[in-house]
C-alpha cells in the first residue's frame, strides 16, 4: 500500500491554470458588461433611423452585428484589468508571490490579446464597417421616391492596414486632395487600439500590487482604482489627443500612442516602484 500523501500525488498547478481558475468569471463579467454598454450606445446612435424603418428589429440586429467586431476591439482590453488581481489574491492564500513571474505573465497575456485584437481589426472590422455603411444607406433610402446619390468615400476605417497605407501614399488628385491628419490618425489607431490590451494588463499589475495584503473593501478598491480610474483616464486622454491629432495640432502617430503610454506607462512604472520598495523593506527587516 502506498504511503504517498494526496499533495504528493497531485501535479503542481501552473500560474496560467491558477489564473484561469481564479479570474475567468470576473474578467468575462467585466468584459460582458462593457460590451453590452457599447452595443446599447450604438443602438442609441442609430435609434432615429431605426424608428422610421419598416423592420426596425431586423435592421437593428443587423447593425449591432456589423458593429460587434469594432466594439470587440475596443472592449477587449478590459479582459486584462482584473485577472492579475485575483491571481495575486489566490497566490497569497498559498503563501507565494513573485513580482517577476507576475510581470512575465502580464506581458504574455497582454501581447497575446493584443495580437488577437489586431487580427480582428485587420481581417474582420473593415468588412464589417463597410456593411454598416451599406445598411445605413439602405435605411436612409427607405420611403424615398427620389434617387439619393451617395458620394463615394474612402474611409480608412473600412480598409485593412495595407490598403490604408496604399491609399495614404497615393498620388494627390485635385478632386480628393491630400490625406488629412484625421486619415493618418485613423491609420495609426488600427494598431494602438488593439495594443491597449497591453496597457490595461500593465494597469492590472499596478492594481494587484496596490491591493496586495490589503483586501479590506476589496470590491470598492477594485472598481475605483482598478476599473473606473484606468477606463475614464484612457477615454479622457484618448478624446483629448484625438481632437488635437485630427486638427493637425499634434502629430497623428503621437496622438495614437499617448493613451497607451498614459495608462500602460503609469501601471508599469507604479508596479516597478512598489516592487522595488517591497524588496527594500525585506532587506531592512533582514538586517534588523
Amino acid at each position: 500500500m502506498s504511503d504517498s500523501s494526496p499533495d504528493q500525488l497531485s501535479a503542481p498547478i501552473s500560474d496560467l491554470q491558477l489564473l484561469l481558475r481564479a479570474a475567468w468569471l470576473p474578467a468575462l463579467s467585466l468584459f460582458g458588461c462593457f460590451l453590452l454598454l457599447m452595443l446599447g450606445n450604438a443602438l442609441f446612435i442609430f435609434w432615429e433611423l431605426l424608428g422610421s424603418s419598416r423592420q426596425p428589429l431586423k435592421q437593428g440586429l443587423q447593425l449591432l452585428g456589423s458593429n460587434l467586431p469594432a466594439i470587440f476591439v475596443v472592449s477587449g482590453p478590459l479582459l486584462l484589468l482584473w485577472p492579475l488581481v485575483f491571481l495575486l489574491k489566490k497566490w497569497e492564500q498559498i503563501h507565494r508571490f513573485s513580482a517577476r513571474r507576475l510581470l512575465v505573465l502580464s506581458l504574455t497575456l497582454g501581447l497575446f490579446l493584443s495580437a488577437l485584437l489586431l487580427f480582428v481589426q485587420e481581417n474582420i472590422v473593415p468588412a464589417a464597417n463597410q456593411a454598416t455603411v451599406k445598411q445605413l444607406q439602405a435605411l436612409m433610402m427607405e420611403g424615398r421616391t427620389d434617387d439619393m446619390i451617395f458620394k463615394p468615400q474612402q474611409d480608412i476605417r473600412q480598409m485593412s492596414a495595407a490598403e490604408a497605407w496604399g491609399h495614404l501614399h497615393r498620388p494627390v488628385a485635385p478632386e480628393t486632395g491630400a490625406p488629412s491628419p484625421r486619415d493618418w490618425l485613423d491609420f495609426y489607431n488600427k494598431f494602438s487600439l488593439p495594443f491597449a490590451a497591453l496597457a490595461f494588463a500593465f494597469w492590472g499589475l499596478l492594481s494587484a500590487r496596490l491591493l496586495q495584503r490589503n483586501w479590506r473593501f476589496f470590491w470598492l478598491k477594485l472598481l475605483s482604482i482598478g476599473t473606473i480610474l484606468p477606463v475614464l483616464g484612457w477615454y479622457l486622454v484618448y478624446a483629448w489627443v484625438h481632437i488635437l491629432g485630427s486638427e493637425g495640432r499634434l502629430a497623428p502617430i503621437l496622438a495614437s500612442v499617448i493613451p497607451f503610454l498614459s495608462v500602460g506607462g503609469v501601471g508599469l512604472l507604479g508596479f516597478a516602484l512598489l516592487s522595488r520598495n517591497s524588496r527594500d523593506n525585506f532587506r531592512d527587516l533582514g538586517k534588523s
